[in-house]
């Protein structure tokens, strides 16, 4: 499962770890990968992706040809997310989204 939408608005913590994760509204069956590369997709000064595959090493999870779908990912997300700036006319938004998908096409 999917959650879609895994942002930092969306979590609940303890201050020590994450408890809950709310707004299930875009979850669909999938990849977990999806959710990893949410978060790296917009908090580009953290390596999200490779500190996460770490964390979820021992938990029965596909790392096959992780690489490949996290970026893939990454993209969709970018792409995605120009569609609404440029629906919205947010010209702001659009740049900044199309600048950073260009540094992983």
């Amino acid at each position: 499962m999917a959650n879609g939408d895994y942002c930092y608005n969306n979590l609940i913590s303890d201050g020590k770890k994450i408890t809950a994760v709310i707004d299930w509204g875009e979850s669909r069956y999938g990849d977990f990968v999806l959710d990893l590369a949410w978060l790296d997709f917009w908090k580009s000064e953290v390596n999200y992706g490779d500190i996460l595959k770490v964390g979820y090493k021992n938990k029965d999870k596909d790392f096959k040809n992780y690489e490949k779908r996290f970026r893939c990912y990454k993209i969709f997300i970018g792409i995605t997310s120009i569609v609404i700036a440029a629906k919205h006319d947010d010209q702001k938004d659009y740049i900044l989204v199309k600048n950073d998908i260009d540094l992983f096409i």
